[in-house]
């Protein structure tokens, strides 16, 4: 790795993972994920449209939500998915993340992911295989891939990711042909689900811009009481020095 990204993650703890292979011999990892990713493109919704975007970690727009897409088995491991990261922070404009694990596909809010790293940056592990992106004309670095535990996120985040079970890694190793009835269910099934997210991305819009609100209002009050404050001192002093002359 290059000195200049030791230095930008000295904070984060660098450790290698040993992951055994659980995949057949016929397929090596690559093929396996190139499997998985075109069933999982052949049981989303036509509406769920994929964004050609390889910097701010969006793959697919549904009714507005921006979606996210990862492995749940980064590192050719399980319980793991893949972040990029400026320093300790999440390089990531996505709303919600969607995990495709061997036998289900998750959804949560990537707020939670953006949490967890403020909270605990040392959980990232820096993916040392990979050279960081860099800006070819600023020569700066954009971001650097690491590994979080997804067991350890929704716990400390207390995540409750809205899930649809499919088994993928099945369809993906048999390199199952879906007849077209069997493709309408998935597909109904995914966007049944995918309703309950983009309820939940309004719901939490909702959240953010009351929140604002009130801190605003509250910072609204207390510049007037501060104000008010400031005045009475003025008036006050001025009431001393006429009773003095």
């Amino acid at each position: 790795m290059p000195q200049q990204v030791q230095g930008f993650y000295q904070k984060i703890v660098n450790k290698k993972m040993n992951h055994t292979s659980q995949l057949p011999p016929t397929q090596t990892e690559q093929q396996f994920e190139n499997h998985m990713l075109s069933l999982v493109d052949s049981i989303l919704p036509s509406s769920m449209r994929p964004v050609n975007d390889t910097h701010t970690g969006v793959d697919y727009i549904f009714a507005g939500t921006k979606i996210d897409r990862k492995f749940g088995f980064y590192y050719g491991g399980k319980d793991s998915i893949r972040v990029r990261l400026n320093k300790t922070e999440l390089i990531n404009k996505s709303d919600f993340t969607m995990v495709m694990h061997p036998d289900r596909i998750d959804f949560f809010s990537t707020q939670k992911i953006r949490n967890y790293l403020r909270k605990h940056p040392k959980s990232a592990e820096i993916d040392i295989k990979q050279t960081p992106r860099i800006d070819k004309k600023t020569g700066k670095i954009l971001f650097i891939s690491a590994r979080i535990k997804l067991s350890d996120l929704y716990a400390q985040e207390k995540v409750k990711p809205l899930s649809v079970i499919i088994p993928l890694a099945e369809l993906a190793r048999n390199k199952h042909h879906l007849k077209l009835r069997e493709l309408a269910k998935l597909q109904e099934r995914v966007e049944r689900v995918l309703s309950k997210v983009q309820i939940q991305r309004i719901l939490e819009e909702k959240r953010r811009i009351t929140k604002k609100n009130l801190f605003y209002e509250k910072f609204v009050i207390k510049r007037k009481a501060q104000r008010i404050a400031k005045r009475k001192a003025i008036a006050l002093m001025k009431k001393k020095i006429v009773s003095r002359r």
